[in-house]
């Protein structure tokens, strides 16, 4: 769930901020380096496990904006959120491995420019997220095996019981997709502003 803070994330990422500099695109490196420098430190969080919906929204932006560095021709990003959720909270690291899921088993498999968009809004008591991409979708078989615990989808599965167990309740994730269409994985977490207690060691 941390990978994007494990030193081969930080070596590919230098790696391409050295080709920037070398083809002289100094705005850039400018901006992949403060992309870089705030998702670290909103992933550190000075050790906090829970931060703002805000804060996972940008550190999912900054995540993108890394990735573009190398998939600029493949990706392509739209991010909408609603001001009423912006405060309420959720676990840190929660929408960066399935956006990294969208992007390596969705849209690069289809050899052709996708997109990924990503919303939050309020829904009664609830904050709905959705992060939708237009690739090549996956078959019912593949959805269900990602639900039962499928190790080969540790980043997704993982999030899902990180949510469960925080939020304490079953009905956190669900997935739609249609091969050839894309898949919408749909993120649904009670809307709260204060800690829960039951959440901080996560």
């Amino acid at each position: 769930l941390h990978s994007q803070i494990k030193p081969h994330f930080l070596y590919n990422t230098f790696d391409a901020i050295s080709s920037l500099a070398l083809m002289n695109k100094n705005k850039e490196v400018y901006e992949a380096i403060l992309a870089l420098g705030s998702l670290y430190r909103t992933n550190l969080s000075k050790g906090n496990e829970v931060i703002h919906i805000r804060e996972e929204i940008e550190a999912v932006k900054n995540y993108i904006k890394i990735l573009m560095i190398r998939y600029e021709d493949i990706l392509s990003s739209e991010v909408e959120m609603d001001g009423r959720v912006k405060n309420m909270l959720i676990p840190k690291l929660t929408l960066q491995p399935i956006v990294e899921n969208a992007l390596y088993h969705g849209i690069k498999p289809k050899e052709e420019k996708g997109t990924i968009r990503i919303s939050a809004s309020l829904s009664g008591k609830d904050v709905v997220i959705r992060i939708q991409d237009d690739g090549v979708g996956m078959s019912r078989e593949k959805v269900d095996k990602i639900m039962a615990g499928d190790p080969m989808s540790f980043g997704v599965r993982g999030t899902i019981e990180r949510l469960r167990i925080f939020y304490m309740r079953t009905d956190v994730m669900r997935i739609e997709t249609e091969l050839g269409k894309g898949t919408t994985v749909i993120i649904t977490i009670p809307a709260v502003k204060e800690e829960l207690n039951h959440g901080k060691d996560l």
